[in-house]
Parts: structure tokens; C-alpha cells; sequence
């Protein structure tokens, strides 16, 4: 394919085929049958979850789109490509250090604070250093995906010693 897409038109693309894709996840999710064993979730609960989030991002991203003044610049290749990590191993075995020690202050901590804990170590071995980007993120997410999780979705969370505080 030698004609190259503006970033709307790429935009506009991707956009569309992800609320194809989207509405369909949506409608199989919907028609994953429930077993007895099935919690107030069910068992498409999670998936159509997940299809209306794409949903909304690939709405975004079309509306952007659509609505952004127009760039007439192509999207020129990528000749530089970055071979990512020269030490992919060590960036590895640094990943699996820092979700073993989430395994191991879960029971203690509990969810929010040691999911607060994996998002700082993650993004720091990533290559963030802005330590108010780290902290905003620290703080946000264990109580974001704590809403999500146990109070929307009715999914129970550790709580760590946090619960023998409220006693």
C-alpha cells in the first residue's frame, strides 16, 4: 500500500472498525449464558464491561476525528525504530520482583494500597520518574479500581489490616 493516511483519516479508521468490533464484543458478551454458580456479575459481566469501555474510547477517537481541524501532513514511516531495552531479562526479572512483592503485601496491606504500590514500582521501571505523575497515579488507582471492582461490580478485595480498623 504506497498512499499514506493523514492521522484524521487513520483516526477515523481505526475509530470505526473499533465501534464495529465493540458492538459485537458487546452483543457476544451479552449472549455468554449464566451457570449456576454465577455471581451477581455473571458470566458476561466483565466482557461487556470491557466492550463498553472500547465503545466509548473508540467513540473519542472518532469524534476527535471528526471534529479536530484538519492537518493536511501525511503520516511519513518510522526509519528509526527503537529497539526497546538493552537489557530486556533484567527488565523482566525486575517485573517479577515487583509482582512478587505485590503477592507478598496483599494479605497485609490490602488492595488499594498494594495496587498503589505495583503502579508506582511499574511505572518507575518503565521509565517514568515525574514524582507527581507517580504519586497522582499511586493515589488514584487503588481506590479507582476498588470502586470498580467491589462496590460496582460486587467483587470482593483484600483489605489488609485496614479491616481490623473499622472493628
Amino acid at each position: 500500500m504506497s498512499e499514506q493516511f493523514s492521522d484524521a483519516t487513520a483516526d477515523k479508521l481505526t475509530g470505526a472498525l473499533g465501534l464495529v468490533a465493540s458492538v459485537a464484543y458487546g452483543y457476544t458478551a451479552l449472549n455468554i449464558e449464566d451457570s449456576l454458580l454465577a455471581d451477581a456479575v455473571g458470566a458476561g459481566g466483565v466482557p461487556f464491561s470491557v466492550a463498553c469501555v472500547m465503545f466509548l474510547a473508540a467513540l473519542f477517537l472518532s469524534l476527535k476525528a471528526w471534529f479536530k481541524p484538519q492537518d493536511k501532513t501525511r503520516v511519513e514511516p518510522q526509519t528509526d525504530v527503537s529497539e526497546g531495552s538493552a537489557h530486556p531479562h533484567a527488565m523482566a526479572l525486575a517485573l517479577l520482583l515487583i509482582l512478587a512483592l505485590y503477592v507478598l503485601v496483599l494479605p497485609y496491606l490490602g488492595y488499594v494500597v498494594s495496587i498503589g504500590i505495583l503502579v508506582v514500582c511499574s511505572a518507575w521501571l518503565g521509565g517514568a520518574r515525574q514524582k507527581r505523575s507517580l504519586i497522582g497515579s499511586a493515589l488514584l488507582a487503588g481506590p479507582v479500581l476498588w470502586l470498580i471492582f467491589d462496590w460496582a461490580l460486587s467483587i470482593g478485595l483484600p483489605m489488609g489490616f485496614w479491616s481490623a480498623l473499622g472493628k
